[in-house]
């Protein structure tokens, strides 16, 4: 999976287009992108391939998405969505 992440950079995932890719693994995949149409609010989305635990996974980040610290990342949304064919 890994040698497919770099290729997906100028895709679109469910609205947040993956601008560049900043590093991953075989088992996940970080992007820049960005929250409005004028690119002025920034963020970073993860990708990781979807397997049989995945609603159990989405619903831990749902809890820990409520959590708020000044040095915790804010999970801004978390869900599935479909990339070439691969559900994440």
């Amino acid at each position: 999976m890994s040698e497919a992440w770099k290729t997906w950079e100028g895709q679109a995932v469910d609205g947040f287009p993956l601008r560049q890719y900043l590093g991953g693994s075989d088992h996940s995949a970080v992007y820049l992108t960005q929250l409005n149409s004028s690119g002025e609010q920034k963020a970073a989305i993860k990708l990781i391939p979807a397997d049989a635990s995945a609603y159990a996974q989405l619903a831990k980040w749902r809890v820990a998405g409520e959590l708020t610290h000044p040095y915790l990342l804010q999970l801004i949304r978390v869900g599935r969505c479909e990339l070439a064919n691969t559900n994440f």
